[in-house]
């Protein structure tokens, strides 16, 4: 083999947050990959969680009245009757409209239905670029697992629509994963 991925790796404990466990994960099983395949792997890469890409999506849709831009909310507007009919509105939900990513993205279902996929995959991506990229705290990116990988060196090489699609990638990241 030439290349070894490496899918998300977390800590799965709570009690566990600020232990750098993925740095000892990592660079141990990149140690021993290394003796094992000494002459041909040469490239190492992650599939990665997006923690908090949800709820940064949510907070901004309720502070940020130009979060999505004009196509975007057209594009969302353009399909309201289906998200309607997936989400059972009901006619009286007139405000619904406003707030149509923020729907969408409160239930973990909306994956399954491809109208709402495709409209949102566009959008989705452009928001996990601008986070993953732009958003930043004290110089240093704002999402956690960005922070540790490119604090390792590493390189953001590709974000991934519905790479985790369990109910836990939904809620955390709706379903939107990254490669290093």
């Amino acid at each position: 083999p030439k290349s070894a991925t490496f899918y998300s790796i977390a800590n799965a404990q709570p009690g566990l947050g600020g232990v750098a466990l993925g740095n000892l994960l990592l660079k141990g099983a990149m140690k021993e990959l290394r003796k094992e395949f000494p002459y041909s792997l040469d490239t190492y890469a992650t599939l990665s969680p997006i923690p908090a890409l949800r709820s940064w999506i949510m907070n901004n849709l309720k502070i940020n009245q130009n979060f999505l831009t004009r196509t975007e909310m057209k594009s969302l507007k353009d399909i309201s009757q289906e998200i309607q009919s997936h989400f059972h509105l009901g006619d009286d939900d007139h405000d619904h409209d406003k707030h149509l990513l923020e729907i969408v993205l409160s239930d973990t279902s909306w994956h399954t239905n491809d109208i709402i996929v495709k409209t949102l995959e566009p959008i989705l991506m452009r928001l996990a670029a601008h986070y993953l990229c732009i958003e930043k705290h004290h110089g240093k990116p704002l999402d956690r697992v960005a922070r540790f990988h490119i604090g390792n060196g590493a390189e953001m090489y590709r974000i991934n629509f519905l790479a985790d699609i369990s109910r836990k990638g939904m809620l955390n990241s709706a379903g939107v994963m990254v490669n290093y």
